[in-house]
């Protein structure tokens, strides 16, 4: 072990004593042994096992793990893994067309519920956006009847709503 001291800065105080701020830096060498460097990519994807597993992928997956205890073939715990919701590159690497094939279900259930879930943002989206119009017509109609001109009710349209072409289609059923 090595150690290196590198002087960072002096001060003095009132009765002109000095004193020295001092980093310390702890190298450390090794000998006669080999340095790897770690992979930093995740070697599993996470997936929600309720959300993805069907009866048919449990069962499919208990036959697997029964089948690699019996070959010893390394695969066991990643295979429980999967029950946790880790699917782990040893299986996805597998020439197994059995395990193969389970692994092409997840795959396609997460795809499937990631998509799921785009769209049910966009639908949400589109309720939000409808719901903000309503409320703009309901406003803006309200400024007509009590006696605004249409130029007013246009330019209150365009504060609430932001988008000048949906607060136009909005004036033009009122007007």
């Amino acid at each position: 072990m090595q150690k290196k001291f590198t002087k960072i800065f002096s001060i003095t105080d009132k009765k002109n004593k000095s004193m020295d701020l001092v980093f310390c830096q702890v190298q450390t060498t090794k000998t006669n042994t080999k340095m790897e460097t770690k992979n930093s990519t995740p070697n599993h994807i996470n997936f929600d096992r309720h959300e993805i597993y069907s009866t048919e992928m449990v069962d499919m997956n208990m036959d697997l793990i029964a089948e690699s205890k019996r070959n010893n073939n390394g695969l066991t715990n990643s295979l429980y893994g999967l029950f946790d919701g880790y699917l782990y590159n040893s299986i996805k690497e597998s020439n197994d067309p059995k395990i193969q094939k389970l692994v092409m279900m997840i795959e396609t259930n997460i795809k499937n519920q990631n998509l799921n879930h785009l769209l049910s943002l966009k639908l949400k989206r589109k309720i939000q956006i409808s719901e903000n119009n309503i409320f703009l017509y309901d406003m803006a109609k309200a400024k007509a009847d009590g006696g605004y001109s249409k130029e007013k009710v246009i330019e209150f349209a365009y504060e609430l709503s932001l988008n000048k072409f949906q607060a136009e289609k909005i004036i033009n059923k009122i007007y």
